[in-house]
């Protein structure tokens, strides 16, 4: 009774091992697929936020150069402006002609002074108002790639899990393949046994 017991215990053992197996192989296949998809994915989704925020940045770089532009049209062209000359004045007296050479109207520096903390102060809310939108793209982004990840890495973890389920099934299966293994050897012995005894 052992050994037909241990012979086709170790038969049925054997084929759900083998079933097992190859379950495990078609498993470890698909990880690897996902594997794949996912790196692929995450190269297109990086790309992709790489060129989002070159346009930000160039888009920053154009209002600020829109900026410098604005304040040199009104400055002669340079960016710390001319000031305003003032007018040359003179009196005309019986020996000759005197006068006095131009200066520079303070009223032309003040204007020049307030115009270029206008285009500092400008500069500062281009920065402040690219910096948010930088920040708003990012987490918008961010919420982007994890609807676009989720169902991959659901699929993987789901694989992942299901591998480790099996390679515990196929620890067990190895030690009943082995335990009929051994209890067919032993009937084997007590067959002979029985034999030898009656002979």
């Amino acid at each position: 009774m052992g050994f037909l017991s241990g012979a086709f215990g170790k038969i049925e053992a054997h084929r759900a091992l083998l079933r097992a197996q190859h379950e495990q192989t078609n498993i470890t296949r698909q990880a690897i697929r996902v594997q794949r998809q996912i790196q692929l994915k995450q190269t297109q989704l990086n790309n992709q936020e790489r060129t989002m925020n070159n346009y930000m940045q160039r888009m920053q770089y154009a209002a600020m150069m829109s900026n410098m532009n604005a304040y040199q049209s009104v400055n002669g062209g340079s960016l710390f402006g001319n000031g305003t000359t003032g007018s040359t004045t003179g009196t005309t007296g019986t020996t000759g002609t005197t006068g006095t050479t131009g200066s520079t109207s303070p009223t032309g520096m003040q204007d020049q002074s307030n115009q270029y903390a206008y285009y500092q102060q400008r500069n500062m809310e281009i920065q402040q108002q690219f910096s948010q939108m930088q920040e708003m793209q990012t987490q918008a982004f961010d919420a982007y790639k994890d609807m676009e990840m989720q169902s991959l890495q659901d699929l993987e973890e789901d694989l992942t899990a299901r591998k480790e389920s099996l390679d515990s099934q196929i620890a067990l299966l190895k030690e009943e393949y082995q335990e009929k293994k051994n209890e067919e050897k032993e009937g084997a012995k007590d067959m002979v046994g029985a034999s030898g005894s009656q002979g």
